[in-house]
């Protein structure tokens, strides 16, 4: 049903194309906010938005550390504009909370946030969203149940007194933007390479003490990791030109003669 659902989508927006859109979501992304854009409006462009990510540019960042969190981002955009930003969150006692900023026409107009925690001993799941308006937040509701499935069945609860600015969130974007980029705080240069078996980990570390570090799992060695093992003062302190895929909350080292591998990261 999901998929019939995708594919009716996907087939509108293909259909718009012919009519003279140059791309299926063009006409999702070329609307415009208005000054009036209600819930309705903004929960189906999410929607829309969601069922058609695959045919959207992403860009994933690598896995970062700290001693307070684990995350890594991704990013969703199309012909250079942004639509979406995730940071998908591996810290706490059972990982994997989501966080997602919906943007239409350069403009934040979405927050959600899925989330999985014990309280009490007892498993609960909540989902949380902020509705945006011209730089506003005018609607804020939540959920909350003991799996998944009850979540998705149930209605949102709206949160009274909810209002502010978007620019609260700007902060948590930039360092989003940042990860995915590889900027300031996630700047981070070769440390060392720990062999493993016939593998091993690239560890690579900020030159500031005490921020951000990631490890690369390495399952094949080739000519490049090679160098890193027989010469990695020549490495050391500097940034490394490399590819990686996401899998199961790991970042693993694609080496240099795999040139068709999913989810290619540089």
């Amino acid at each position: 049903m999901k998929l019939s659902a995708t594919l009716t989508i996907l087939i509108l927006f293909f259909s718009a194309c012919k009519q003279g859109q140059k791309h299926p979501q063009a006409d999702l992304i070329n609307k415009s906010t208005g000054n009036g854009i209600t819930e309705k409006e903004i929960l189906s462009y999410s929607d829309s938005l969601g069922m058609a990510l695959s045919s959207l540019h992403k860009t994933s960042s690598l896995i970062y550390s700290s001693a307070e969190s684990a995350f890594y981002a991704e990013e969703y955009t199309f012909n250079g504009e942004l639509l979406l930003l995730v940071k998908n969150d591996l810290t706490g006692n059972i990982p994997g909370d989501v966080k997602k900023y919906f943007f239409k026409n350069d403009s934040l107009v979405l927050v959600t946030k899925t989330t999985k925690n014990l309280k009490d001993g007892v498993q609960v799941f909540s989902d949380h969203r902020i509705f945006i308006r011209k730089n506003t937040l005018f609607k804020e509701e939540s959920r909350m149940a003991a799996s998944a499935s009850s979540l998705d069945n149930l209605p949102y609860k709206e949160i009274k007194n909810a209002e502010g600015s978007s620019t609260g969130f700007t902060d948590s974007i930039v360092v989003l933007k940042d990860a995915l980029r590889g900027g300031r705080q996630f700047d981070l240069t070769f440390d060392e390479f720990i062999p493993e078996g016939s593998g091993g980990s690239i560890i690579l570390k900020n030159k500031i003490p005490g921020v951000y570090t990631s490890n690369i799992t390495v399952t094949q060695r080739d000519s490049f990791i090679d160098s890193l093992i027989i010469v990695p003062q020549l490495f050391k302190n500097e940034k490394l030109k490399l590819n990686w895929i996401l899998k199961n909350g790991e970042a693993f080292y694609v080496p240099v003669s795999v040139t068709s591998a999913k989810g290619l990261k540089r």
